[in-house]
């Protein structure tokens, strides 16, 4: 089995208008991709780096553009990529980059007539074109054979599931919450079935609490967490909190005042608690609003105080950050 799923090799102009938000894009889905080995310079390879690529990797994204042209790659060697190919089973993937057909036709007329996506399109649908070919069943993807954490959250993400469902994955991989809030992986990690019989109302009670243990004070530092709908609409069309995100960090201000009226009680699941304690809110996904509603979150957490909003996607990062670790 292949080490990656992918490589991307790419002329080194385009890499931060194509390859590195491409990259981003396919670990968030959950694949295993090499990147910065394959950039391209003046006086490289092609092939020798195609080659050294898919010695470690099942696929390899080729993102042809005028840059990648103007490397003048002979046109036998850009033809000789396809030799790799073993028993007619597909491992070049074309990107088309501010290029036409004509113009690549002029380097090489078989990549030129190669099925390829394109990123006029966007990231996002290119991203979604190479996904459909690397996790196909029969392609022989380590994702496929294999498939990491983030490749299994993902699906749980996608408004058919309940938040139960996704709780109960988190709870499976507790790596995946210490890694997303930053927390050494022997933090303490305590759900909401662990500490409901504070005697706090169960409206109030967040669903997951993490601890982390400054050894340089003795003390232990927490977070509290809340799960909502990974389709739940985090600001409505008017660019205002929703009413059930309005509803949570209500929620959630309600708790911190219990706390504080029931500290010594508190203590008692909670060492060394502070009261100002942060707390996160979890709903939505990163690419459900445009533009202006992704700047409209960021001037949000600017506003609050001690809460914070993240979507799901902050966890699938975290998850995607495990399986990188842990490719061998």
């Amino acid at each position: 089995m292949k080490r990656w799923d992918a490589f991307i090799s790419h002329a080194s102009e385009d890499k931060d208008t194509v390859a590195l938000p491409l990259a981003a894009a396919l670990k968030r889905a959950g694949v295993q991709v090499w990147l910065d080995r394959f950039e391209l310079r003046v006086g490289d390879s092609l092939r020798d780096k195609i080659d050294e690529g898919l010695a470690e990797s099942r696929f390899g994204i080729v993102v042809l553009s005028p840059h990648f042209l103007a490397k003048r790659w002979p046109k036998q060697e850009l033809n000789g990529l396809f030799a790799l190919e073993e028993s007619g089973r597909k491992v070049i993937l074309p990107v088309w980059h501010q290029i036409t057909k004509s113009t690549l036709a002029e380097y090489s007329p078989i990549l030129a007539d190669r099925l390829a996506t394109e990123t006029s399109r966007g990231i996002s649908s290119v991203a979604a074109d190479l996904l459909a070919a690397i996790l196909d069943p029969n392609s022989g993807s380590s994702s496929v054979i294999a498939p990491g954490l983030a490749l299994r959250l993902n699906p749980l993400l996608d408004g058919t599931h309940e938040v139960s469902e996704v709780t109960d994955f988190l709870a499976a991989h507790p790596a995946i919450i210490r890694t997303a809030a930053g927390a050494a992986q022997e933090a303490s990690i305590l759900w909401k079935s662990d500490f409901q019989e504070l005697g706090a109302p169960a409206n109030l009670l967040p669903d997951v609490a993490i601890g982390e243990l400054w050894r340089s004070i003795g003390r232990r530092s927490w977070e509290f967490l809340v799960f909502r709908e990974p389709g739940a609409q985090v600001l409505n069309d008017r660019g205002e909190v929703s009413v059930p995100i309005a509803s949570t960090l209500q929620a959630l201000a309600n708790w911190r005042e219990w706390v504080r009226l029931n500290r010594r009680a508190v203590a008692a699941s909670f060492s060394d608690i502070a009261l100002d304690f942060p707390c996160t809110v979890v709903a939505g996904r990163r690419d459900a609003g445009g533009v202006d509603q992704k700047q409209q979150l960021a001037e949000l957490n600017d506003s609050l105080v001690g809460t914070r909003i993240r979507t799901y996607d902050w966890l699938v990062d975290a998850a995607a950050q495990i399986d990188e670790r842990r490719t061998p």
